[in-house]
């Protein structure tokens, strides 16, 4: 069920952007959706370039990926790059990449209830969301720059040989 059942309206736009499963139904089901989870506005992005959509990526206050299962989640990475404090879930490449609460959120897969409190979390406490995107930009520098992840790929790389 998605709802957030117990708060006041929220004075903000939920963008969602990519071509999956649920698409069609959101698009559908858009202004039932909007009224039931009290959001100001749902936004649904058409597919984009990769260009357009980290500019649309970097006009947003929170990234969520509330994937059930995510192997890797280089989406993540992208928005921590661009200081967003994000909401993933434990499934996976999310839980090794985010330290919860220092770099991000975490919350379970398909807890509702979780993402909603995650996300008033961060809506309603700028400095949290500051905190978290400038730690989460930290950790891209220090774990995932290009000048740390290619040694250790090339060193991986000369194992295989």
């Amino acid at each position: 069920q998605m709802c957030i059942r117990d708060s006041n309206y929220i004075s903000a736009t939920l963008v969602l952007c990519g071509n999956g499963p649920l698409r069609e139904w959101i698009l559908a089901q858009k202004q039932k959706i909007q009224k039931r989870i009290k959001m100001a506005e749902i936004v649904v992005m058409p597919p984009q370039s990769a260009f357009r959509f980290l500019n649309t990526m970097n006009k947003s206050s929170v990234f969520v990926l509330p994937s059930h299962t995510e192997f890797f989640g280089l989406v993540l990475l992208e928005a921590m790059s661009l200081k967003k404090p994000v909401v993933s879930t434990y499934s996976g490449g999310p839980s090794e990449i985010i330290t919860d609460e220092v770099d991000g959120l975490l919350i379970s897969p398909g807890n509702i209830r979780e993402l909603a409190a995650a996300l008033l979390k961060l809506l309603n406490d700028s400095k949290m969301r500051t905190r978290l995107g400038l730690n989460a930009f930290q950790t891209v520098q220090n774990k995932y720059d290009v000048s740390k992840v290619a040694p250790q790929f090339i060193k991986f790389m000369e194992t295989l040989h």
